[in-house]
């Protein structure tokens, strides 16, 4: 048990002091070795999984170590042949784990749900540009209009899909408003006047992703305008106001940084990539962590096929790392990071049969061997 448990974990001291207590339910009780839900061997499984998978080396869970105490306390200091004691100790254990993965379901749930989020930011994002790059081919707007178009203007779009969806009344209204700005502004300037009306419901929907008030008013003017003119405000200054900017969706101040396509993955990458993107949420890894070959285990809780980032959590159900699966796949195939093939059997229960199959490798083979429990 004790070589699935890092020998500095806290939980390898508590496995120690057991030992005396577990000795004396096997000499006690033979059904120790033939009974699966003895309580000793419980109570021992309990302790050795949670150092095992709850107990990370910079995850450490306070209460959970002082719950462990004082199991193990329990039982060193009041067992005297009766097995209720490992029951009892086993049971406050079990309570607290049940605790820790309701809440860990929680913590996990929220994270999901933000990725999600950014998930549906990225795509109602994809799909504004897509509509401005298809006006801008098809109508185009004089050269000054088009960066308003898919910066100001395409955050409008990108809210109007987030909020209402494509096929409502709201995004069916901004699609027409998209199609007037291209009509009036690839008209000569001075052949007609502003469309007022167009101008006062653009800079309404600026307002609503947060433009200012002055802002606003200059981009509806230029955007409601033949040529998309407009004595009132400098292109100069208008186009450094925009690009400093913090677009829809964006953390910090500035633009993100611009993505760069990946570079062309080789056989063994690309074999990688194509199973990651087949793999249930809760698939776990295990990333080697330094030169010397230490491994951290992940849980795979949730990707996106849109945006290509995996989101993983530990056994508490917090964040612990975000990566792309085309980057996880040159992992992969470097030998970094590996899939887990996970055992359903406790751990006590793998330990038990490894040790029934040195004892029979020593007893040799034979009729004995054989027909040993």
């Amino acid at each position: 048990i004790q070589r699935e448990v890092r020998p500095d974990a806290v939980a390898a001291d508590l496995l120690a002091r057991l030992q005396v207590p577990v000795a004396r339910a096997a000499l006690s009780d033979p059904a120790f070795f033939v009974r699966d839900q003895h309580p000793a061997r419980e109570l021992l499984n309990a302790v050795a999984e949670a150092g095992a998978n709850w107990l990370g080396e910079d995850d450490v869970d306070p209460q959970l170590v002082q719950k462990l105490g004082r199991a193990v306390d329990q039982v060193v200091d009041d067992y005297q042949g009766d097995a209720a004691v490992f029951e009892a100790a086993n049971e406050d254990i079990q309570q607290h784990f049940r605790a820790l993965a309701h809440k860990a379901e929680l913590a996990e749930r929220r994270h999901v749900e933000a990725a999600r989020g950014k998930e549906r930011l990225e795509s109602a994002k994809q799909q504004a540009g897509a509509s401005i790059e298809q006006l801008c081919a098809q109508s185009d707007p004089p050269r000054f209009v088009q960066p308003l178009l898919k910066q100001a203007w395409s955050d409008v779009l990108t809210l109007t899909l987030l909020r209402h969806g494509e096929g409502s009344e709201q995004w069916q209204q901004r699609e027409q408003e998209t199609a007037r700005i291209a009509e009036v502004t690839c008209q000569p300037p001075g052949t007609a006047p502003s469309d007022a009306d167009l101008g006062g419901q653009v800079e309404a929907a600026l307002l609503q992703v947060g433009y200012h008030q002055d802002e606003a008013a200059a981009i509806a003017r230029r955007l409601s305008s033949p040529g998309g003119e407009d004595e009132g405000s400098s292109r100069t200054e208008l186009t450094a106001r925009i690009r400093a900017r913090t677009r829809l969706g964006e953390q910090g101040e500035g633009h993100e940084p611009r993505k760069v396509a990946p570079l062309a993955r080789n056989v063994a990458e690309e074999d990688c990539y194509r199973q990651l993107r087949t793999l249930p949420f809760g698939t776990w890894f295990e990333f080697t962590t330094n030169q010397q070959g230490d491994l951290r285990r992940q849980r795979l809780s949730w990707y996106s096929l849109l945006t290509d980032n995996a989101l993983f959590v530990n056994p508490r159900g917090q964040k612990v790392g975000e990566h792309s699966l085309d980057a996880l796949a040159r992992l992969m195939a470097h030998g970094q990071v590996r899939i887990v093939s996970e055992d359903k059997s406790r751990l006590i229960d793998r330990a038990w049969q490894a040790t029934l199959r040195t004892l029979r490798s020593l007893a040799g083979p034979g009729p004995a061997a054989e027909t040993a429990p």
